[in-house]
């Protein structure tokens, strides 16, 4: 099976989105990660990357080893008046550059097939900052499926019997440290039914064709964001919808845990959270 490793957007921070924080060592763990757990484990796999760390260049090349890669100063977009932000009005600028940044290195991809008259048999794209800690062997999959992360929600009963809910952070560094139960439930779908129901959105993967379907969703967030219910920007939304639009929603399936098997790197690391989450 051969492979293509597509990875999109910033190096990641240690204090929270955005990047923020010093990405240095987030891209040396974040490495390590996935070195140990896909690189070196996977026979015949290329790697493509789109970054908007431009400072990083060298040495994401030099760890990485792209065959095609390229890095951008980040964009400002010109977005519509009608998209609405949530909390930090940076952040719909953040979505555009995600799905710009996958579009680019999934056209990358779709380019070197071309150039090289192939399909690639697995095309994963997924983000930076994620510290993988369960092995991902493609060959035990079927491509002709769709794969995303599950999507988990963490709680548990306060005195007064009634669920507390838990950020993903909280759950896994308090796990060991109180004497009450937590809970951890298994999901696919994030939100609830209806409109406000998404995916996870830190990887994907699956065969070429189908991801073909996929790359340009960054064409069509002015036209997706006329929704009301898409109005609100939320890569999980937009995810669920293109499958939908595309009717790949039949060949979803879920694989590995966000958290415990490919948390993002700033939550997973303790030392890197400054104690905010546990005020």
């Amino acid at each position: 099976m051969r492979t293509a490793l597509c990875f999109y957007g910033k190096i990641g921070g240690s204090r929270g989105k955005n990047g923020k924080g010093g990405c240095d060592e987030i891209l040396d763990v974040s490495f390590k990660h996935a070195e140990k757990n896909i690189i070196n484990i996977n026979n015949k796999l290329d790697v493509f990357i789109h970054c908007w760390d431009v400072d990083y260049e060298e040495k994401v090349k030099a760890l990485y080893r792209p065959i095609k890669c390229q890095f951008e100063d980040q964009i400002s977009f010109d977005i519509p008046s009608h998209v609405k932000s949530v909390g930090d009005p940076h952040r719909n600028n953040n979505h555009y550059s995600r799905w710009y940044s996958t579009k680019q290195v999934l056209k990358m991809r779709r380019d070197f097939e071309k150039a090289n008259n192939f399909r690639y048999d697995c095309v994963m794209a997924l983000r930076f900052d994620l510290a993988w800690e369960t092995p991902v062997i493609f060959d035990k999959f079927d491509m002709d499926y769709f794969y995303v992360s599950y999507l988990c929600r963490y709680w548990y009963l306060g005195k007064d019997k009634q669920r507390k809910m838990l950020k993903p952070e909280q759950y896994w560094h308090l796990r060991e440290t109180i004497d009450f139960e937590l809970k951890h439930e298994h999901m696919g779908y994030g939100g609830d039914t209806g409109t406000s129901r998404g995916l996870s959105d830190v990887f994907f993967f699956t065969k070429s064709e189908y991801v073909d379907k996929i790359q340009n969703v960054f064409d069509d967030l002015d036209e997706y964001t006329k929704s009301k219910h898409l109005r609100r920007l939320s890569s999980h939304q937009l995810l669920l919808h293109r499958l939908q639009e595309t009717e790949l929603i039949d060949k979803l399936r879920f694989a590995f845990h966000f958290l415990d098997e490919c948390a993002v790197t700033r939550m997973w690391y303790k030392k890197f959270h400054q104690g905010k989450y546990f005020k």
